[in-house]
């Protein structure tokens, strides 16, 4: 039998797995636009980058913008 604290303590397990894995899908600066997100060029529909280097470079800009505005 569960106590209260064991109850609070799995409900903030489950909270945490829920945010974390709301925060790896949701991203809505990463839209597919027709266009590269970081070089600009024209791409075919429901691309967001050109190839993986572009999207490296994309997701670092976006870390470094995260920790400059105090988010991490």
């Amino acid at each position: 039998m569960t106590d209260m604290y064991d109850q609070a303590s799995d409900r903030e397990h489950l909270d945490r797995d829920l945010a974390i894995a709301a925060a790896r899908t949701a991203n809505p600066a990463a839209n597919a636009t027709g266009h590269c997100l970081w070089c600009n060029a024209a791409l075919g529909h429901g691309k967001r980058w050109c190839d993986s280097e572009c999207r490296e470079d994309w997701d670092l800009a976006q870390e470094a913008g995260k920790r400059h505005r105090g988010r991490r």
